[in-house]
């Protein structure tokens, strides 16, 4: 029995008991009862094949290990976490956390039915220059398989997002963000080909105008409105987005094309093929724009103008110069704001 020290400002938080027998083969038992001021608990079960023990090279052992590790321990980072998974930190578990397992090892790799649960950690997720930031919490298990599959769940019940990092604009609000990494369950293959999705539905859009820096410098500009974003993406494991959807709903929005004012509201369904945002290239390809109830200018119509916009083909090249390559079928109530942009 060893007294062992679980916390700062605690000379003795708990006592850890160790049994071992090595008639054969070496079974290792560890037991740390959980006490309510430590947040602390262990409950080990190993077996090592073989007596033979490699004190100098003492990772040896792993591969001769199988048993069972249960316990809960209060980490002052959770970063290493998301690292097991990611070859980039595009996701974050900032400061520290408790962390509950229950891992089973066969021959030195983590077994089928292991789990691990993170109930509280503050997450920050940075994708295509949008900086997403909650408190979440998290689950991962090995499920069977030949390999395994690893999965870790995190779930973000309230988010925010901003432009370009922490003090950038607010692009939007929202609950229940969901991210899911899953890929091969071998510790040696974590990070190579894992994937991740990232969902969230109807998140808030207070002010339209901070999306002007999507549109670059031309002459379209968003001068006003609200809207709600739904969003669907899968990236891999640097964080690169591969393809997804995204539908932005705009709320009396406020929008000047070529000097003439708009005003009404917007439906963007839009379908990401392919997207590098390293060279601002974006493949749209199937995505449309809907607008209903538009105003055009100071004028006020008795019939609002409806339009709407399907890109058969829409490729975004968004360096310097702005380009758009689109094939696109385009239809309209009347051709009036056409003729009033043209005049």
């Amino acid at each position: 029995r060893v007294p062992l020290q679980a916390g700062a400002g605690a000379p003795d938080r708990g006592t850890l008991a160790v049994q071992m027998n090595a008639a054969q083969n070496i079974r290792l038992q560890a037991r740390l009862p959980a006490r309510e001021d430590t947040g602390a608990s262990l409950d080990a079960d190993l077996h090592i094949t073989g007596r033979k023990i490699p004190f100098r090279e003492p990772g040896q052992l792993i591969e001769r290990t199988s048993g069972r590790v249960q316990g809960e321990w209060t980490f002052t980072s959770l970063n290493w976490i998301p690292a097991l998974f990611l070859r980039k930190p595009w996701v974050q578990l900032d400061g520290g956390g408790t962390v509950r397992a229950d891992l089973q090892l066969k021959a030195g790799e983590l077994a089928a039915g292991s789990t691990v649960d993170i109930p509280e950690a503050a997450a920050t997720a940075e994708v295509a220059g949008v900086r997403m930031t909650g408190t979440a919490s998290a689950h991962g298990e090995l499920a069977p398989g030949t390999p395994t599959r690893a999965t870790l769940d995190v779930r973000v019940p309230r988010f925010n997002a901003r432009a370009g990092g922490e003090k950038g604009d607010t692009l939007f609000d929202g609950r229940d963000l969901s991210l899911l990494l899953s890929g091969d369950g071998r510790l040696r293959e974590f990070r190579k080909d894992m994937r991740a999705r990232l969902r969230f539905s109807n998140a808030t859009i207070p002010d339209l105008t901070a999306y002007n820096r999507y549109l670059g410098k031309g002459q379209a500009r968003l001068l006003g409105g609200t809207g709600t974003l739904t969003g669907d993406v899968e990236l891999d494991t640097d964080g690169r987005v591969g393809h997804g959807t995204a539908t932005l709903l705009g709320n009396d929005a406020r929008l000047q094309v070529a000097g003439l004012d708009l005003l009404g509201n917007a439906e963007v369904d839009a379908t990401l093929r392919r997207a590098d945002f390293k060279q601002r290239y974006f493949d749209l390809s199937g995505t449309s724009v809907q607008l209903r109830n538009v105003q055009v200018g100071q004028q006020q119509r008795k019939t609002p103008w409806q339009g709407r916009v399907q890109f058969k083909q829409g490729r975004i090249d968004a360096q310097a110069p702005f380009r758009v390559d689109a094939s696109a079928a385009l239809t309209m109530s009347d051709a009036a704001p056409l003729l009033a942009v043209f005049a």
